[in-house]
């Protein structure tokens, strides 16, 4: 069964447009610029992002050998997103990311998982 597209927009977009810039998502940045160098187009970049506070965090937990390789890429780069099935340990993963970044900013999807966070650390 087809449902009707009226009333739909035509582009779906997950860009921000302001008066004198362009929001882009998190993690859109590579492809856009490729697409700026293939049509000719110069772009200015500003990285307007909260860096967080800075704070003193150990970790003094252990890492499991299957968390381990998640986590150490996520390190390499200034954005990523962890994904995994239930019972995977990213609570211990983000406790061992904020440790090792002396501080780190990261969205919670649901506030259920927000009070699972404070509740846990």
């Amino acid at each position: 069964m087809l449902l009707s597209t009226f009333g739909k927009p035509r582009i779906i977009s997950c860009a921000e447009n302001f008066d004198r810039h362009i929001g882009l998502p998190r993690g859109s940045l590579d492809e856009a610029l490729e697409l700026f160098k293939v049509h000719g187009v110069n772009a200015v970049i500003g990285d307007e992002r909260f860096s967080g506070i800075p704070i003193e965090a150990n970790f003094k937990g252990e890492l499991r050998t299957i968390q381990k390789e998640p986590a150490f890429a996520i390190l390499k780069h200034d954005i990523g997103v962890l994904s995994t099935p239930t019972a995977f340990g990213k609570t211990t993963i983000a406790a061992y990311l904020i440790a090792e970044h002396k501080g780190f900013f990261f969205d919670i999807l649901t506030r259920y998982k927000f009070n699972q966070y404070l509740t846990n650390i």
